[in-house]
């Protein structure tokens, strides 16, 4: 579809010859001979580019640029002028015009800097039309929060980002969605126009992590060629978000202090400081105070990132939110694969609202998707998951549900009474195992487990094993 362009000038000679030449380049054109009439014909028709003389009859070119500005921002104008100076075109640039051309007009180099205006508002139309759709996308709404302490979380996540300033730190287990809502802060909040910058800090070697961070210098290190902004800087303006901040470098998290408290860093292998303005949200699922007592997390940065906090509960433990899940999730992949929704029976939900979800969110859209593309209604759990789910009924040892022996009133013993045992135990038990049967092979027993090996790792670490 060929662009439509205004051309207003009140010299007619000039409205014919370069509405001429433009037509036969392919655009579709209109003319007005004053700021009157283009009012009127952009009230009819909204043009995607607007090229007008400074100089016209009554109002100028000027006045049309401000009154377009307010009422129709997003159509780039073009101004041409025969008596250009240096205070003229400062001031239409700063007015919002798209471009400033001198007369006698060179037709030539008019279609070259048409042809680069409107390709730059078609790009800045697509950066904020995918802007928007983000924003739907990660927005508070967009996250179940029936249970009350997802209502709390939610809550409190809509004061943060109602402002700028305060580091923001997420606790929860893996899978909660920790990701999602450190998005809906940023989205939702003053600095939405600006970069949301992710990084995982457990899953870089450290020296990588360091240069992602903040940069380099040239000759750094082999292969450092040139100057590299890291992601504190291509975010300047908007929001950093740390993710399993608590798999930190202990050598990282002492630079990361500097960084929380003044916003100021080094490149690495560089001399000069470099200071932003970005929001920090960190987020782990392991325990930072535990991390602090054995060596491995300072004390003084844990008090740094925890300036606002919030917990997510794991899935198992705000069983409100699986069913409203399940709805979002399904419409979710049978969007994404394009096939039908799921009719799940009433058999399944109730599998999967007794189910622990151990690996939370994560493990409900996987398992959703599964059943969807193998096109099945069943819900069968697999890995950690299954284990934990069978582990309060199964008889083979070690037992995971034990008899607890007491005496009866008529002094026989007995061993009918049932102790569970807790989620956390079981799962080490079944860790244990898998670790065992494979020689202590992470990446096996991770697929014994049915897990990634970087949640195997996790859990390894979290229990000490």
């Amino acid at each position: 579809m060929s662009a439509s362009i205004l051309i207003v000038d009140d010299e007619e000679l000039i409205r014919w010859s370069v509405a001429q030449d433009l037509g036969k380049s392919g655009y579709k054109t209109r003319s007005a001979d004053g700021v009157v009439d283009a009012l009127r014909l952009i009230e009819k028709e909204i043009p995607d580019l607007i090229l007008t003389d400074l100089r016209l009859q009554g109002e100028s070119g000027l006045d049309l640029l401000k009154k377009v500005a307010r009422g129709y921002p997003d159509v780039p104008i073009v101004l041409m002028t025969g008596f250009a100076d240096v205070d003229t075109v400062v001031e239409v640039m700063r007015e919002g015009a798209a471009d400033f051309i001198s007369k006698p007009l060179q037709l030539s180099a008019l279609k070259i800097t048409i042809k680069r205006v409107l390709e730059t508002a078609a790009l800045r139309t697509r950066l904020e039309g995918a802007h928007q759709k983000r924003r739907r996308r990660y927005s508070f709404e967009s996250l179940v929060h029936e249970s009350p302490s997802m209502q709390e979380a939610v809550e409190t996540a809509r004061k943060i980002a109602a402002s700028p300033h305060g580091t923001v730190l997420i606790l929860g287990e893996s899978g909660v969605g920790k990701d999602r809502m450190a998005r809906a802060i940023h989205y939702e909040g003053t600095r939405a126009s600006e970069p949301f910058m992710e990084i995982s800090c457990g899953s870089i070697p450290e020296l990588l992590l360091e240069s992602e961070l903040f940069g380099t210098e040239k000759g750094a290190f082999t292969g450092a060629s040139e100057r590299k902004k890291g992601l504190f800087e291509t975010a300047s303006g908007g929001t950093v978000f740390l993710n399993e901040i608590g798999h930190m470098p202990m050598s990282l998290q002492v630079k990361m202090l500097r960084v929380l408290e003044d916003k100021t860093f080094k490149r690495v292998g560089g001399r000069e400081d470099i200071t932003v303005d970005v929001r920090i949200i960190a987020a782990t699922n392991a325990d930072l105070e535990k991390g602090i007592r054995e060596g491995t997390f300072r004390e003084d940065l844990y008090y740094r990132i925890n300036v606002l906090m919030i917990h997510l509960l794991p899935l198992r433990e705000r069983k409100a939110d699986i069913s409203p899940l399940i709805e979002l999730l399904l419409e979710s992949i049978s969007s994404d694969l394009r096939r039908e929704k799921l009719r799940l029976p009433e058999e399944t939900r109730r599998a999967m609202l007794e189910y622990p979800w151990p690996g939370n969110v994560r493990e409900l859209r996987n398992a959703l998707e599964k059943m969807m593309i193998l096109g099945e209604t069943e819900f069968r759990p697999t890995g950690v998951g299954k284990a934990v789910s069978s582990a309060f009924s199964a008889a083979a040892p070690p037992p995971l549900v034990e008899a607890t022996p007491f005496r009866a009133a008529n002094g026989v013993d007995s061993s009918t009474e049932e102790a569970i045992r807790p989620l956390e135990e079981i799962e080490v038990e079944m860790i244990r195992r898998a670790l065992k049967k494979t020689n202590n092979n992470q990446q096996k027993a991770a697929q014994v487990l049915g897990i990634s090996r970087d949640a195997l790792r996790r859990r390894v670490e979290k229990y000490g094993l």
